[in-house]
């Protein structure tokens, strides 16, 4: 039987440090999440996270806020207008946390090198693996600021029409060994 949450209870709410005219809150889940927070770390543009392996403690800046995930069932949210709102990003972080659960169950536990991997993902090293056409295909003016691109989520590897290409098997598997499933999965490549 699959692992889920099912509700938060919403507590410690405060003015929003960085605009006192929303709120910050911490809310509880009714059962240990832990397990998924490697998961969520996986399925985030690294731009996006701060991941604390040791620790099991996940910052997400995502939906115009920042997310703290802690192993203890506790969730620190900043910059939500009201507790409607709130309610709303609680849904969806509980969706995110279910389909993580669902991912453990499918693939086990994530490879020390897929986190890593992620964790030290940078502009750079998505350039190498890139065609480096500079054709402006992806709306982009060089394939340098396409990597910028995707690194902030703004853009993913399937912007790539070279990359795409049916000519350029070497590269398409360069990436696959380079990066791995769960890294290309957040760039937006589906191989």
């Amino acid at each position: 039987m699959a692992t889920k949450v099912e509700k938060f209870d919403v507590f410690d709410i405060k003015p929003c440090v960085s605009n006192p005219a929303n709120l910050r809150f911490v809310a509880q889940a009714d059962i240990r999440f832990d397990e998924a927070i490697p998961y969520l770390f996986l399925s985030f543009p690294s731009s996006q996270t701060k991941y604390m392996q040791k620790q099991n403690i996940l910052t997400l800046i995502i939906w115009n806020r920042m997310i703290t995930l802690f192993p203890s069932r506790k969730i620190g949210i900043t910059n939500t207008a009201g507790m409607e709102e709130a309610k709303e990003i609680l849904e969806k972080l509980r969706q995110q946390i279910n389909a993580a659960f669902e991912r453990k169950e499918k693939q086990g536990p994530p490879k020390a090198e897929e986190i890593t991997t992620l964790q030290n993902l940078s502009p750079m090293r998505i350039h190498c693996l890139l065609p480096k056409t500079n054709c402006g295909d992806c709306g982009e003016a060089t394939c340098m600021a396409f990597t910028f691109k995707i690194i902030v989520g703004e853009r993913t590897l399937k912007h790539c029409l070279p990359l795409k290409d049916p000519d350029t098997p070497r590269l398409q598997q360069k990436l696959q060994e380079e990066l791995g499933t769960p890294t290309l999965r957040v760039l937006g490549w589906n191989s």
